[in-house]
């Protein structure tokens, strides 16, 4: 198998990554001028929102400061509020005009703003969602949506009937849900950008969810995720950090961690979908079952490219848990370690468990995970494995002193002890966590360069140039003309010492 067929998908997948503009030119421009929810000699938010939503102010003690028409990207801004409690009920975005020559509402909340929160009021009698979005283009800057509380989807924000959502400098935080306890996205685009989504709750998909429904006939749901985190939310089933079902998932220079599932897929839960994950670190999520990291199922594909995946936890595949149905699974200079396989026995997978599918592993580095009783890799017979130029720290289940061509497995790679590997994860630069390479690693100058330079710009994980002379494996990339040694800090962070 060819480099070529190996990377196309990544290819395809970086191309397809939307573009984060949704309109510059504007129309009507309202200001919120108190911060409550019913009418007290000002404009509330409801009533700003009622005035988009229907093109008209009457009966909502607003006014237009723009003086032009409704729906060409419309406006709504906040005077000197910080705080939007709201009391009544959800906010909702969708054409109440009665006109169908308006068109869809297309609406940009606190552009350019100081931060705002929209919020449920904490001794509100009643329990709902923060905002419910339908058949609308909407973009959020500097915003925090919390509080919301629904038994059915989206405890912050619904968004539904081929919406097309932004988040931009914005936190969703402190929801719960039965499904994307922070928000839930289904048949819609959602963009989420130098964002938090923290300490949300649901069933499924605790920080968000990303659903196509069966019968929906338009574009497939796409979620696109960068520079941003997904962080401490919990799901009951699967999906602490966040579920996609039937959907296509962007991850680029975002950190996933500290996520939980009482069921799979600590970080993430993948199900009939398409998860891309670029330039990402995913760290410290954890499930009681399956896939402290992430848990892949159902004619799924998930592909890393520089990322980092360390100190998830799971019963099965501390890391990875693959299962039910054929399943492809690329992981292109990535570093997967520290992950851990919690239950007693020694097939468990500390960093993957497999039992189906496709498994591709290039230049990446597989080591630290096992114990002295436990593997890397726990593989069935149904589970295909590639491995090129990679290390691994041991290869304890994957039966290669057997009968190699049974188990569908193909290598290249070299057994390595982690101490001279991998030095711990810390901040070396750039968005996210990595773990540098220390001085003699194995890793450095291993790679194949002309791989290297295929990807990514020729970057690493931290947006460190790749490929002079030389290329390394893993996520992080030494610089070529390097003389130095690196001392990680308690902090988490660490010191670069020219030699």
């Amino acid at each position: 198998m060819t480099n070529g067929t190996w990377f196309k998908k990544c290819f395809i997948a970086l191309i397809l990554i939307p573009a984060w503009w949704i309109g510059s030119a504007q129309a009507a421009t309202i200001e919120v001028t108190t911060g409550t929810d019913q009418v007290q000699n000002g404009c509330t938010f409801r009533n700003a929102i009622k005035a988009i939503n229907t093109g008209s102010l009457e009966g909502t003690n607003c006014r237009n400061s723009s003086g032009n028409g409704f729906r060409t990207d419309d406006t709504i801004q906040f005077s000197i509020l910080s705080n939007i409690l709201l009391d009544s009920g959800q906010i909702s975005v969708q054409d109440n005009s009665g006109t169908p020559s308006l068109g869809q509402v297309k609406l940009s909340i606190n552009p350019g703003g100081k931060r705002v929160s929209i919020r449920r009021r904490a001794g509100s009698s009643k329990e709902f969602r923060i905002f419910e979005i339908k058949n609308s283009t909407v973009s959020f800057d500097n915003v925090t949506i919390s509080g919301g509380r629904t038994n059915s989807s989206g405890g912050g924000l619904f968004i539904g009937e081929s919406s097309n959502v932004s988040l931009t400098n914005s936190t969703v935080s402190d929801n719960s849900a039965g499904n994307g306890g922070g928000l839930s996205s289904q048949n819609s685009i959602l963009r989420v950008m130098n964002s938090i989504i923290e300490n949300n709750f649901a069933t499924t998909g605790g920080g968000l969810e990303n659903l196509t429904d069966d019968d929906f006939s338009g574009v497939s749901a796409a979620t696109i995720i960068r520079n941003s985190k997904i962080q401490n939310n919990s799901a009951l089933s699967l999906g602490g950090g966040m579920i996609t079902v039937n959907g296509v998932t962007n991850l680029i220079n975002t950190t996933v961690s500290d996520n939980s599932a009482v069921g799979s897929g600590g970080g993430l839960s993948n199900d009939n979908s398409e998860v891309n994950i670029v330039a990402s670190t995913i760290a410290r999520n954890s499930a009681n079952f399956g896939g402290g990291f992430i848990s892949v199922n159902d004619n799924s594909s998930v592909t890393l490219v520089n990322s980092t995946i360390s100190s998830n936890s799971a019963d099965f595949g501390g890391g990875f848990f693959i299962s039910e149905g054929m399943v492809e699974t690329i992981l292109i200079n990535s570093t997967v370690t520290n992950n851990l396989a919690t239950r007693d026995s020694s097939d468990d997978g500390d960093a993957i468990f497999s039992t189906n599918g496709d498994l591709r592993i290039t230049q990446s580095i597989v080591a630290g995970n096992a114990s002295s009783s436990k593997s890397e890799i726990s593989l069935s017979d149904s589970t295909k494995l590639t491995a090129e130029n990679s290390l691994f720290g041991s290869v304890n289940d994957l039966n290669l002193s057997d009968n190699p061509s049974n188990n569908n497995i193909e290598v290249d790679f070299d057994i390595v002890e982690l101490s001279s590997v991998l030095l711990a994860l810390s901040d070396n630069g750039g968005p996210t966590l990595t773990h540098a390479l220390p001085i003699g690693s194995p890793a450095i100058g291993r790679a194949d360069v002309a791989v290297c330079r295929s990807f990514v710009n020729n970057r690493d994980q931290r947006g460190q140039t790749r490929a002079g002379s030389t290329c390394d494996i893993g996520a992080y990339e030494v610089p070529d003309d390097a003389s130095f040694f690196v001392v990680p800090l308690s902090d988490g962070k660490s010191v670069i010492f020219e030699l």
